[in-house]
């Protein structure tokens, strides 16, 4: 069953909506919480030495913070707010499983309200964040696997204005080499704000504004995010404002500053976006094959939809999650080849499931459970972060609160 709206078209109910996902992930058999399921399962948390007093540790869920690289260690960027080693973003690792992680390098002129983005190909991790004074950094770091460290070989901005702060930035390359960038660009004098795109094309040495705007420009709110994606003889990007879900297109033979074209992938509920305040609880990945599955949180329920590689389409699976009113954060992440989707929930466990047939369905892997509540710990902001690929054991990293500290645990879930 196909899940579309029309540009211009009327758009369904939330009901009817609601209903065509429900009849969507009944017709593909999708794994449904409450049903009779094989047993599955229970990982248990682990602690981990990482910490920060900056409750955007691992913010936003659009954006990529963890990696795996070919020796099997893992590879996170996380805000350590005013900490030291610090202060703002710092590259961490680790070589067992992610339960000890050592400080790599810290990146200059950011702070505890700093965001990144990143896309490790091979050894080579670009990494594009925001500063404190509003501006757009790119910096690319060399992994040496020997000597288990990283050096620093492309360090450059990629806005610098007056006029306009940049937040919030997507990154991702395309088969030619372009890098480009979806960010919030904020007017510092109207506070207008808009969705726009940054490129640094192949072979170039800086970046430009292409002077592409996505959805409206306004002041209303800030509730807006962009992930760009790789699509086979172009470019993707979903995008959000408010309650409304977007996919952008562009085709490798257009000019860089060619509009895009756009469609509307979801609507969702204008009143629960009180929870998403930049409208980035969202997640998107590309299979092996090319089709882009998107993960996304809409009243307590976790939905996947996914554009077929071949047709171009967008469909859904339907509801992976329904019924659970501490439903806020999900992921999702190529593991082994599978595309898997984790959630995490305030109160004692959160999920895994997988999908072996593109997206189509959905079964249960495992379960992730919380360590028992202890005084002054809180699962209050319990998002959980999953590399965009890796092979062998899978790594999940939840945040939580300890006693004013906030903190990851670990969940690493064995190949099957």
């Amino acid at each position: 069953m196909q899940v579309e709206a029309i540009a211009g078209g009327v758009r369904p109910s939330r009901r009817e909506a609601m209903a065509l996902l429900g009849a969507a992930a009944a017709a593909a058999g999708t794994w449904w919480p409450g049903t009779a399921h094989a047993a599955v399962p229970r990982i248990q948390a682990g602690f981990t030495n990482l910490s920060s007093d900056s409750d955007r540790i691992i913010s936003y869920r659009h954006q990529e913070h963890l990696w795996q690289t070919a020796d099997g260690a893992f590879h996170l960027v996380m805000n350590r707010g005013t900490l030291t080693p610090g202060p703002g973003l710092c590259l961490y690792s680790s070589h067992d499983g992610g339960t000890s992680w050592s400080h790599q390098w810290t990146f200059l002129g950011t702070d505890t309200d700093s965001v990144s983005d990143g896309q490790l190909a091979g050894d080579l991790l670009s990494v594009l964040y925001q500063t404190v004074t509003g501006h757009l950094v790119h910096q690319q770091l060399r992994y040496d696997a020997a000597g288990r460290g990283w050096t620093v070989e492309r360090d450059e901005m990629a806005l610098v204005s007056d006029a306009t702060a940049g937040i919030n930035p997507g990154m991702a390359a395309d088969a030619l080499g372009n890098l480009w960038c979806c960010f919030v660009a904020r007017d510092r004098i109207t506070n207008d704000v808009q969705l726009r795109l940054l490129v640094r094309p192949a072979g170039a040495t800086g970046w430009s504004d292409t002077g592409v705007v996505f959805g409206p420009t306004d002041r209303r709110s800030i509730e807006r995010s962009g992930r760009p994606v790789p699509i086979a003889g172009g470019m993707g990007i979903v995008f959000t404002v408010r309650e409304m879900t977007y996919w952008a297109q562009r085709s490798d033979t257009q000019a860089l500053d060619a509009p895009w074209d756009v469609t509307t992938v979801f609507a969702g509920t204008p009143a629960f976006r009180t929870t998403d305040p930049y409208a980035s609880h969202f997640s998107v990945v590309a299979d092996d094959a090319g089709s882009v599955h998107l993960a996304t949180i809409e009243e307590n329920r976790m939905l996947h939809f996914t554009r077929d590689a071949a047709t171009g389409r967008w469909s859904t699976s339907g509801i992976l999650l329904s019924g659970t009113k501490k439903l806020a954060y999900g992921q999702n992440c190529i593991a082994n080849g599978r595309l898997m989707v984790a959630w995490s929930v305030q109160r004692g466990f959160g999920n895994l499931v997988e999908s072996t047939d593109g997206g189509r369905s959905f079964s249960e892997t495992a379960v992730l459970v919380l360590p028992a509540n202890a005084d002054g710990v809180s699962y209050g902001q319990a998002r959980v972060e999953l590399p965009t690929r890796c092979s062998g054991p899978l790594l999940a990293l939840q945040q939580y609160s300890d006693n004013g500290v906030v903190r990851l645990m670990r969940f690493l879930v064995p190949q099957r």
